[in-house]
């Protein structure tokens, strides 16, 4: 008995316009990045930061790191009226940046964990308290003008300045001052809660100042630097715990008008029906040819049974340990740069780096992470082959766009306002790849409403492939 899986495309995308042959005609399947589907929330996590003093000043150091590459980013944009990069390089380390950078980053990273209300800064969150991302915005924020201080300094004392740190920042004294007074606040409440009031009461008056210096170029890229660069850097921060992920959308029904509206592009579309046999763990699986390798001539590509995951709608958004999760990273990176400290002490928070366990958990939370969605979703019955292609750079659209085994196509469906033109198109194109394939027949439905049900159904349409 067959187990059939549903997707749903436009006829742009199935036909192809002019000479540009569609999916139908190739066989492919195109797999999404996260920001092209339409859930915000795709791939959300509920990230916490909780660990050791070794994390913590790991953190703040990486944070100098990122901190001096974007100065010399908007250095060079002195003079000039376009928009800097706002990128966080989030995954650069230092071994990975030339020697004159490094040496400068490492000799900041010194000189900011010198001033002991910093480092009291840090110790305060070292109790492994659960520190979500709006909090940890806030705590940046409060170094961020020492860490800038820092940074200017030591670039003027290189002539590396074509100005005084005095003009930039000026008030060094006043920000420890302010740091040691918040570290104070939460040693005298251990049991102390971020209040979400502050965080968006400050994301307003960013953005008003943000508003009143829009049309003034040349200052939107300091802005960045001097107020965004907090915020920016701890969302970056999320890149560093999941590799990044693909996805091409399956559904386990056909019979809802709105997926047919939304997806099937006002019931002009087609859907897809395909044959997913279940794997020996009960997961429906489909055979595609996906990136596997890079070699000299390019993208290497094998046929690989991918399993079919099934959204859950119930489930809550994965809880992620950022210090535990760093599973994106190679493992030399986390021992030098996140792990130890510069005496030989290890982190508490490696202890299960690299265990059949850790593995285990770390890749569960990478599929749960990417099938949870909100219940309102539930309506679409999703499943999901995920690619997750670790070291390859898969960034283009033409590497995400894979090819399937012709006999897993078992039929398609017309919606019901498909026009006659293209579904005349369709079975030409369907009669070509039967006659290449060495295939008899093929399926071909017909949606229509069906009053007594209720629900879009579909009957088989006689013609002959």
């Amino acid at each position: 008995m067959k187990n059939l899986v549903y997707r749903f495309r436009s006829l742009e995308r199935l036909v192809g316009t002019g000479d540009h042959p569609g999916e139908l005609e190739k066989l492919e399947i195109f797999f999404s990045a996260p920001s092209q589907l339409n859930d915000p929330l795709e791939g959300y996590k509920d990230i916490f930061w909780a660990g050791d003093s070794i994390v913590w000043q790991n953190l703040f150091k990486h944070y100098i790191t990122c901190l001096v590459q974007h100065c010399f980013v908007h250095l060079i944009s002195i003079g000039s009226d376009q928009p800097g990069d706002c990128k966080v390089l989030i995954r650069n380390h230092c071994d990975a940046l030339p020697p004159g950078v490094s040496n400068l980053i490492e000799a900041v990273q010194i000189k900011g964990l010198s001033y002991k209300e910093v480092l009291g800064y840090l110790n305060t969150l070292a109790d492994f308290r659960e520190v979500r991302l709006q909090a940890l915005i806030f705590h940046f924020k409060v170094l961020h003008r020492i860490a800038l201080h820092t940074t200017f300094s030591e670039m003027e004392s290189r002539g590396l300045l074509p100005f005084s740190t005095r003009d930039i920042v000026d008030s060094l004294s006043k920000d420890l001052q302010t740091c040691e007074e918040t570290a104070k606040g939460y040693l005298a409440d251990p049991m102390y809660e971020f209040d979400e009031a502050i965080y968006e009461k400050a994301d307003g008056h960013m953005l008003a100042a943000k508003l009143e210096h829009a049309s003034d170029k040349l200052h939107e890229n300091w802005f960045f630097l001097m107020a965004e660069f907090p915020e920016a850097f701890c969302k970056s921060l999320e890149d560093l715990t999941h590799p990044k992920w693909y996805t091409a959308c399956f559904m386990d029904d056909c019979t809802n008008s709105s997926v047919w509206g939304s997806y099937g592009a006002n019931h002009t579309g087609i859907c897809l029906v395909y044959d997913a046999p279940l794997s020996e763990n009960g997961k429906p699986t489909l055979k595609v040819r996906v990136p596997v390798g890079e070699g000299s001539g390019g993208m290497i590509r094998d046929i690989v049974p991918l399993e079919l995951h099934k959204v859950d709608y119930e489930r809550q958004f994965a809880k992620i340990d950022f210090f535990n999760s760093l599973g994106s990273l190679p493992v030399p990176t986390l021992n030098k740069f996140w792990y130890t400290d510069g005496k030989g002490n290890r982190s508490q928070c490696a202890v299960h780096l690299g265990s059949d366990e850790w593995r285990r958990d770390y890749w569960q939370s990478v599929i749960d992470t990417n099938t949870t969605k909100l219940k309102d979703w539930s309506f679409e019955r999703e499943y999901r082959a995920i690619l997750l292609p670790s070291v390859l750079d898969l960034t283009s659209s033409n590497a995400r766009k894979c090819s399937y085994e012709f006999d897993s196509l078992t039929g398609i469906i017309f919606g019901i306002k498909t026009p006659d033109a293209q579904k005349i198109r369709i079975i030409e194109i369907l009669r070509e790849l039967c006659k290449r394939h060495g295939r008899s027949g093929f399926d071909i439905y017909q949606a229509r409403y069906n009053p007594s049900e209720k629900k879009i159904s579909h009957h088989k349409v006689a013609v002959e492939i």
